[in-house]
């Protein structure tokens, strides 16, 4: 990979504030409830430790801002979020400078008047073979985005849920559609 493709990976990450509620049947599986609506949520063993620390288990009750992973469902509620950490009173990573802040990069592969649908996979790793990044492919519904954003380009978009779907701040093209395809092929 160039130089200039550095810049150009896969990306769909978030801060949303909300409660985590398990499932009966294991709590690393659930839903987390958000001023934006209920989304299915699985949680990493990390943040679910400082979640059931507490012997009555009153930090699972409580809202906290949670940085998760976005993972596009084809179906309502359209999006699964997988919670891998989370943020206390410190400030707020520069990334997500605000509650409701999600950063996708992807290339867009299908845009309609009202959406675009942006791919999104697992980065190329040593320790990942093809098919584990075959098999992360998944695609993220977005809302309102302007004109110029076009299918077959990679770009990066800054969202906020809202009623329930994703929808544009701002974004930047990162490669047009022959860059992209040609870094397609690389994986």
């Amino acid at each position: 990979m160039s130089d200039s493709d550095k810049s150009i990976f896969y990306r769909s990450s978030g801060l949303i504030c909300g409660t985590y509620l398990p499932s009966e049947d294991d709590l690393a599986q659930g839903v987390l409830m958000t001023d934006e609506g209920l989304f299915p949520a699985t949680v990493s063993q990390e943040l679910l430790r400082f979640l059931t620390r507490n012997p009555k288990k009153k930090t699972i009750k409580r809202k906290h801002h949670f940085i998760c992973w976005v993972h596009g469902l084809p179906e309502a509620p359209y999006y699964q979020l997988y919670l891998i950490g989370r943020k206390g009173k410190k400030k707020l990573p520069e990334l997500f400078s605000e509650n409701n802040t999600f950063l996708s990069q992807g290339i867009v592969t299908e845009r309609s008047s009202d959406k675009v649908i942006l791919r999104v996979q697992k980065n190329p790793r040593p320790n990942r073979n093809s098919q584990e990044i075959e098999d992360s492919i998944n695609h993220l519904q977005i809302k309102d985005c302007p004109g110029k954003v076009r299918t077959s380009q990679f770009w990066s978009i800054r969202s906020r849920l809202k009623e329930g779907f994703l929808h544009y701040q701002s974004g930047e093209l990162l490669a047009k559609a022959q860059v992209a395809k040609s870094y397609l092929k690389i994986l």
